[in-house]
């Protein structure tokens, strides 16, 4: 007994291949949802955000109340409590806030970009944008501007702080000043300085991440390059004191002048000079040296972090 066959399909039927999806709206469109949609997975990460936020409020509290109990202990030191007095009084309560954001809060950006940056390619997300027809550069520099917001509004929040701390803790000392428009300017730059140093290394969460494709090293590798680049600071800038230096000492006491942190600290130096003396000016590089070399550090983090993304498998 034969088995039975299958029957013929028709002739008339062709196969036909579905379309390749594409986004709709134009590029500017396109990137806006890609914006929306990095920071929305900001968002979705609220346990995080709120255990970061807390550590970072939590830390400037601790702060303040160190401050006013010093400001109490002096009570005796004129000169020394008036010393205190301004750091929590409007504007130096600004700057108080600006500082410990660069020191405290820059890092709290960096674990929040490496985690949004390294889920992004370790649970393959970009698997569903780039197949329905977005561009990899697109997409990165969605990335790139989701972490500019973050830090402008992360920095801008604390700032804030010490702006309605600083208010308050003049009126209760007896502290008054008048708020001028080229005060407000200053005021500005500072904080915009403050956010570019916070975004300068958040981008290098954005290279390692797409270098190893792992949360773990987005979040570890900043820091790391931090904590070298302060151990190199210190050690190379004895070189600078040499009696009688050759060129090769020339040439390493000028290697600190080139790292990001000196340049991003000298932007946050001369931002806060006039009308308020917001921060001593301590830098010798100036505007020009310190914004060039950190467009620098930041056109070489978004093109290396494109190339690596750009050769690879869109499977990844």
């Amino acid at each position: 007994m034969s088995l039975p066959t299958p029957p013929a399909a028709p002739a008339d039927i062709v196969l036909v291949s579905a379309p390749v999806p594409q986004p709709s709206g134009g590029w500017a469109e396109q990137l806006t949802r890609l914006v929306r949609w990095e920071l929305f997975l900001a968002w979705r990460r609220r346990g995080m955000v709120i255990t970061l936020g807390s550590l970072l409020f939590a830390g400037y509290a601790l702060v303040q109340l160190f401050l006013w109990l010093s400001w109490m202990g002096l009570s005796q030191y004129p000169v020394q409590q008036h010393a205190i007095t301004q750091f929590l009084s409007f504007p130096m309560s600004f700057s108080l806030s600006g500082e410990y954001f660069s020191e405290v809060g820059t890092l709290l950006l960096i674990v929040l970009a490496g985690a949004l940056i390294g889920s992004e390619y370790s649970y393959g997300t970009h698997r569903l944008s780039l197949t329905r027809g977005v561009g990899r550069g697109q997409l990165l520099i969605a990335q790139v501007i989701a972490l500019a917001i973050l830090a402008l509004v992360a920095s801008g929040v604390m700032l804030l702080l010490g702006s309605v701390v600083g208010a308050f803790g003049g009126m209760a000392l007896g502290e008054s000043l008048t708020l001028s428009l080229m005060g407000l300017g200053e005021l500005l730059g500072f904080w915009l300085a403050v956010a570019l140093n916070a975004f300068a290394y958040s981008l290098i969460a954005l290279w390692i991440g797409a270098l190893a494709r792992s949360v773990a090293a987005a979040i570890a590798g900043p820091l790391v390059y931090i904590f070298v680049e302060v151990v190199a600071t210190g050690l190379l800038s004895v070189f600078r004191f040499t009696p009688n230096p050759d060129e090769l000492s020339q040439f390493i006491s000028k290697i600190p002048d080139y790292l990001l942190g000196s340049n991003t600290a000298e932007v946050i130096q001369l931002s806060g000079q006039s009308p308020y003396t917001l921060l001593t000016r301590t830098g010798q590089l100036g505007w020009t040296h310190a914004l060039v070399v950190i467009a620098v550090y930041c056109a070489l983090f978004i093109i290396s972090a494109y190339m690596i993304f750009r050769g690879r498998d869109i499977q990844e």
